[in-house]
């Protein structure tokens, strides 16, 4: 089941849609919560808008309901957030090509990407 968050109320015509943390915070019609990290981290290249929708870069993005991050509910500017560029090694990003993946079986890939098992 997908986190219970509220509905952005710009939706597709929000400006933050390249942001982690606000796409984790509010729900976008036909878009997914959490990206994808890209594989290249911080030294990516790719600064389409397209690119910037679906992959991470390394932003610390909280998961609502999580009291083991002990982190206040409190959210941090746009500048902290980006000082923020790390992945939390607890959170798993579903795969994009869930049951079809041809790298579940990857050992990197599955420590980062959850696949459904049946």
């Amino acid at each position: 089941a997908p986190h219970k968050v509220l509905k952005c109320q710009y939706d597709r015509s929000c400006r933050e849609l390249e942001n982690p943390v606000h796409r984790a915070s509010y729900r976008h019609s036909n878009m997914p919560d959490f990206f994808i990290p890209c594989r290249y981290h911080q030294n990516c290249k790719d600064k389409s808008s397209k690119h910037r929708q679906l992959y991470s870069h390394g932003e610390q993005v909280p998961i609502p309901g999580d009291a083991s991050s002990g982190k206040s509910s409190e959210q941090p500017s746009a500048s902290k957030q980006k000082q923020n560029y790390q992945h939390d090694s607890k959170s798993m990003i579903p795969c994009r090509h869930g049951r079809q993946c041809r790298e579940k079986n990857d050992q990197h890939h599955a420590s980062q990407y959850s696949h459904p098992s049946s």
